[in-house]
């Protein structure tokens, strides 16, 4: 945490200082050596850091007290800048705060010094540990209170794993394949693991279960080798000498070389030489061992991609020999890596609700216990069994103490016995990300209530409104970091795109403990008096009182960010003391009424400002034109809201969302010049255009433009095409200029009687589109001509009132030789053969179509009917969607066609024969594809 504030005080705050000292003027030129000082000092701090970090919770209190000055001494000169921005501060001001700073942070360094003496007074002798608790441990050694065949909820993933463990890719031609069980830490992967290893090792003369966590490759491969030989191999029990001959090279601190081992006093390079030679002793030996006998191995608790295909890799693949390794991780990317391309990712899921709340019945015992208490631990715990099983021995049957346990899960120094495999499991997740940057990001979600879908583009903007000290400099960075986070299930993806997400119960609690502990965010819902200086708040919908006091009676003149979660009407929400807001989340509160945006409009610093709820704002004042800094601005979805010409004139605004059109249109050339050379507008996602006036003619002159949606207003006249279309062809002609940059299009004509109208001339333009959503109404036969042209369309997605899925259709999707996902919705129905006129065709998915497609996913309100998929057809679809509430059956698909086929999505609605049906179809298919029950697509 204190590396990434020094980060961002060296790499950001600092750089804006210099800026601040020479826009003050020529005489404040003396101040450049006294920031050079500062940069200086804060450098040696940083490096020392470094060099004496040790475990968070085993931090000495001189320790702590420093780091907290060093904090605080960040935010004073984050201030500066900022009151600097934000109030034209005058030069003598500047002066006289940076002599304050130079002051405090002689100070700091000075007392960081007397901090490091100390230190080196007490520090351990060679040899002694002075702490273990940093150590890394195993994640799971098999869930406690959950054994043999007694484990609830385990029953379907077991019999999954078992199938995939004894199916050989041929019958005549065994080999080696890797399965890998990935999920959240406490999912139960160690357990389900030990179950099959017990069910089946038998079965294989050589066997070995060991635990990575903590071990090199050298390690566990020598772990292997000595537990192989100690297997009954036909009731005798094999052992070799040659085992016990292998001893690690003595090459630390300078260690003499032993008698049998010259070599090693050469030097480091000659000690290198002997590692590596010792390696493949142990790789040799290893392959000797195995021979040309079958042999069953269990890696538990892999963590790097490195470790995992380097172990994976020193096992000999031999052509009829039908061996196998089960590896754990947490990590998706290390699953894959271990697998290749032969095995398979096997992805553990948290329990259902009913398993759920049989295993959290039967450790809890009590009888007459409060249904409604009992459900909220369930939600809480997300299905993770050993959650379950801790919060239920913790309590004790008496539920009364789930509050305690959830405070003792944010305390992990405070240990409780019951608790403590939980906590691990936590502490061991937060660590493994060494970038204090990752911490912050994941630190960040606790501004979100439990079970909040967090959508993926608003939290990266919200990320790079934050400035450097969350480390995301720019937008691949935060989709950098998003990505860490979802490989290692630190946040679980809500849909197949992973465009939303949530943070498991757990981890919110204790990342929600650490953020109170660092003052990194101040929730409504926490206890105790507020920090004195609070730079993140987010008011949740418990504890509404508190929110209410905290945002009238508390010093909220440091405050950076603010999110609101509660929807009550009553109370008053003021902003005149928050004139150093960054960001001001108010998605979910209805509290906001028009007259709050003149207060807004003063926030001079803000970047991001979501107004999603306001259902009451139905326009936007001109002074919003004095947010010179504002990169965000959403305005919801639930009415259209009026915004003046001035806010295309904001100099760094780049995303603009939701339902808006402009007032007061006007085109004039300072206008249009601006567009052209410095508006930095990336997306426009919700123009409503109604004769064609406004956004359409100027988003011609938006040569950032990469994502528009247009909203064509139901009252629209014949005469709105020509200039959307003109808008459409310019959009699609910059796109051919762009090509490393994703261009995405989304139309809806609402209720215009005609479902895609045909473009003048827009058919005629080429362009470099990923993404196109066309919504419309009526008959959708055919797919429109301006579609077929654009031949780099990745992503389809279209929506009619009934669309006929047939040979028309089919043929116009073929010509779109790059499309990997498809979504077809009707809002009526998808009509089938039996409802088809002759001359529309069967519906036939035929080899040579749709030759690219990897999602497919097809939406009906009443009906869904007979999709036939021939031989050969759709080979590389992986995601299978079929979504209708009325689905009868298999509908007629035969997945086993579907070779690579992995998942599979239903209406939870549909009939439980039809989900029979669907299940053990894909208990037929070789790849065990994944049926999924979900409310919509």
């Amino acid at each position: 945490m204190e590396g990434a504030i020094i980060g961002a005080v060296l790499s950001g705050t600092l750089p804006k200082l210099y800026s601040a000292i020479r826009e003050a003027g020529e005489e404040l030129w003396y101040l450049d050596a006294r920031v050079q000082s500062i940069q200086s000092e804060l450098g040696h701090a940083q490096a020392a850091i470094r060099d004496h970090r040790r475990n968070r919770y085993d931090m000495s209190d001189v320790r702590r007290a420093w780091i907290k000055d060093l904090k605080r001494f960040a935010y004073e000169i984050e201030d500066i800048v900022d009151h600097h921005v934000a109030k034209k501060m005058k030069r003598v001001h500047i002066a006289a705060e940076i002599d304050q700073l130079k002051k405090s942070s002689e100070g700091i360094y000075h007392r960081f010094q007397r901090y490091i003496s100390e230190e080196s007074k007490q520090k351990p002798q060679d040899g002694a540990s002075s702490s273990t608790s940093g150590a890394p441990t195993s994640h799971d050694q098999g869930i406690p209170g959950q054994a043999g065949h007694e484990v609830v909820g385990m029953d379907k993933p077991l019999r999954e794993l078992m199938a995939l463990l004894r199916k050989s890719e041929s019958p005549t031609e065994g080999k080696l394949k890797v399965i890998s069980i990935v999920g959240f830490g406490g999912i139960g992967k160690t357990t389900l693991a030990r179950q099959v290893y017990n069910l089946v090792h038998h079965e294989y003369p050589l066997h070995a279960f060991v635990n990575a966590r903590g071990k090199d490759k050298e390690e566990i491969l020598r772990e292997i080798l000595e537990k192989l030989p100690e297997q009954d191999v036909k009731g005798k029990r094999v052992i070799e000498a040659s085992t016990t001959s292998i001893q690690a090279p003595q090459v630390n601190n300078g260690a003499s070389a032993s008698i049998q081992d010259p070599q090693v006093s050469c030097g480091l390079h000659g000690a290198s030489n002997k590692v590596s030679q010792h390696m493949n002793d142990v790789q040799t030996q290893l392959k000797s061992r195995l021979g040309t006998k079958r042999y069953f191995l269990v890696i538990d608790d892999v963590h790097t991609k490195q470790l995992g295909s380097g172990i994976i890799s020193a096992f000999p693949q031999l052509k009829g020999v039908d061996s196998r390794i089960i590896v754990t991780t947490t990590i998706q990317s290390v699953a894959k890596a271990c697998s290749g391309k032969g095995g398979h990712v096997y992805k553990m899921r948290p329990l259902e609700d009913d398993k759920s709340k049989e295993l959290f019945d039967k450790i809890v015992s009590c009888e007459g216990s409060p249904s409604e208490a009992s459900s909220e631990i369930r939600k809480k715990c997300d299905g993770v069994p050993l959650a379950l099983i801790s919060i239920a021995q913790f309590c004790n049957g008496d539920l009364s103490q789930c509050e305690d346990a959830w405070r003792e899960l944010r305390t992990p120094k405070e240990e409780d016995e019951t608790l403590a495999r939980m906590q691990r499991v936590l502490v061991n997740d937060y660590e493994s990300l060494c970038s204090p940057c990752l911490q912050d990001c994941l630190l960040y979600l606790c501004m979100f209530p439990h079970g909040h879908p967090i959508r993926r583009a608003p939290l990266i903007r919200r990320w790079l409104a934050e400035g450097p000290g969350m480390g995301c400099s720019s937008s691949s960075d935060a989709l950098g970091n998003f990505s860490t986070l979802i490989d290692r299930n630190l946040i679980w993806p809500i849909n197949e795109k992973v465009q939303t997400c949530k943070t498991p119960g757990m981890m919110l609690e204790y990342i929600t403990g650490i953020s109170k502990s660092e003052n990194f965010m101040m929730l409504s819902c926490d206890d105790g008096t507020a920090p004195q200086d609070i730079r993140r708040l987010s008011l949740h919908h418990t504890g509404y009182s508190d929110s209410m006091r905290v945002l009238q009676q508390q010093d909220l003149s440091r405050l950076r960010t603010l999110a609101v979660f509660y929807e009550r009407q009553e109370g008053r929400l003021d902003f005149t003391k928050c004139k150093l807001l960054r960001v001001l989340d108010l998605e979910e509160c209805n509290c906001v009424e028009e007259s709050h945006l003149e207060q807004i409009c003063k926030l001079y610093l803000l970047k991001y400002l979501s107004l999603r709820a306001r259902a009451s704002i139905t326009k936007i004042p001109s002074r919003i034109c004095e947010l010179r800094l504002l990169e965000t601005l959403d305005l919801g979805k639930e009415t259209v809201v009026k915004v003046p010409v001035e806010i295309l004139e904001l100099p760094r605004l780049k995303h603009l969302l939701g339902m808006f059109k402009l007032r007061d249109y006007r085109s004039d050339e300072r206008l249009i010049k601006f567009l052209e050379e410095k508006s930095m507008l990336e997306t426009l996602a919700g123009i409503v255009t109604r004769k064609g006036q406004g956004f359409p003619p100027l988003m011609r002159h938006m040569w950032q433009l990469t994502k528009v949606k247009i909203w064509c207003d139901s009252e629209a006249n014949d005469g709105i095409w020509t200039p959307v279309s003109e808008a459409m062809q310019d959009f699609l002609r910059r796109s051919c200029e762009m090509l490393k940059v994703r261009h995405s299009l989304s139309i809806d004509f609402q209720k215009k009687s005609e479902a895609f109208p045909n473009f003048r001339r827009a058919h005629d333009c080429r362009g470099n589109l990923f993404s196109l959503k066309l919504r419309g109404h009526g008959r959708l036969t055919r797919i429109p001509e301006f579609v077929t042209s654009v031949g780099s369309i990745t992503e389809l997605c279209l929506s009619s009132t009934t669309l006929i899925f047939g040979d028309a259709v089919l043929r116009g999707l073929s010509n779109l030789s790059s499309l990997r996902y498809l979504k077809l919705e009707a809002t009526s129905s998808i009509k089938g053969p039996e409802q088809r006129s002759s001359e529309e065709g069967p519906v036939v998915i035929r080899p040579e179509q749709l030759k690219s497609l990897e999602r497919m996913c097809l939406v009906a309100e009443q009906n869904l009917h007979w999709i036939t998929i021939q031989d050969g057809a759709l080979k590389y679809l992986v995601s299978l969607h079929l979504i209708c509430r009325g689905l009868d059956g298999l509908s007629g698909v035969k997945i086993t066609d579907l070779m690579a086929l992995k998942e599979v999505a239903l209406h939870s609605g549909v009939a439980k024969e039809t989900k029979e049906n669907w299940e053990e179809a894909a208990e037929g298919h070789p790849n065990r594809p994944r049926v999924l029950f979900i409310e919509g697509p």
